[in-house]
């Protein structure tokens, strides 16, 4: 079973984490502040951090998660490519967790958006 907790960030937003066991999904991390945090006190692991677009709000938190897991798969579009190691497009699947998880089209917040 999956977990999704809310961490909340900056001001007026949240990280979200997919937790499965002793792992976590990260998604759009704001802030690396917050994301440190909640991996240390529930003693997870970072296993794949996906992105859904190149707003900074979304995206703040990677050069420091990257500086500290540099191997980390990071999946997210073409236009967060500086930090994505796995680009996807609509329609792309890819699995984690065990599960396959579709890549949707959500344009419209910005050009390349998606949603998992």
């Amino acid at each position: 079973m999956l977990n999704i907790t809310p961490i909340p960030a900056l001001s007026d937003n949240y990280i979200w984490a997919i937790q499965k066991d002793n792992d976590v999904i990260i998604v759009d991390p704001s802030d690396a502040t917050p994301v440190l945090a909640f991996l240390a006190k529930n003693q997870l692991n970072l296993t794949a951090i996906l992105l859904t677009h190149n707003h900074h709000d979304h995206t703040d938190g990677m050069p420091e998660l990257l500086s500290r897991y540099p191997q980390l798969p990071v999946y997210g579009p073409q236009e967060v490519a500086q930090f994505a190691n796995h680009i996807v497009r609509p329609e792309d699947h890819v699995t984690l967790f065990d599960y396959d998880v579709r890549v949707i089209e959500s344009a419209g917040h910005t050009a390349q958006h998606v949603s998992y």
